[in-house]
């Protein structure tokens, strides 16, 4: 099993986590991060909110999302940095 897959396994087998939660939406106006205490599963399962916060994305990144964003056809070179560079930009404001 790969090394990295069998560390995600090993932390999702916890009675208890710590996950911090991102989710951005189609106006761009930024990006909601949760931190969250999770504790069993199923309907046992207990989440505890610890913080949440919306931080605001700057105009290039908004602009540049939008010359991929809802396109018929789209230059997959493009879609490809930009995926990586979607991530680095997560990553900063985390």
């Amino acid at each position: 099993m790969n090394s990295n897959i069998k560390k995600l396994y090993q932390i999702a087998e916890k009675k208890k986590r710590c996950i911090i939660g991102l989710m951005s939406g189609t106006s761009l106006d930024g990006l909601d991060v949760a931190l969250c205490i999770i504790e069993g599963s199923g309907l046992q399962t207990n989440l505890q909110l610890l913080h949440f916060d919306t931080l605001a994305f700057d105009e290039d990144f908004k602009n540049e999302i939008k010359t991929v964003f809802s396109k018929k056809t789209i230059e997959l070179e493009k879609l490809c940095l930009l995926n990586a560079w979607v991530a680095l930009k997560h990553a900063d404001i985390i």
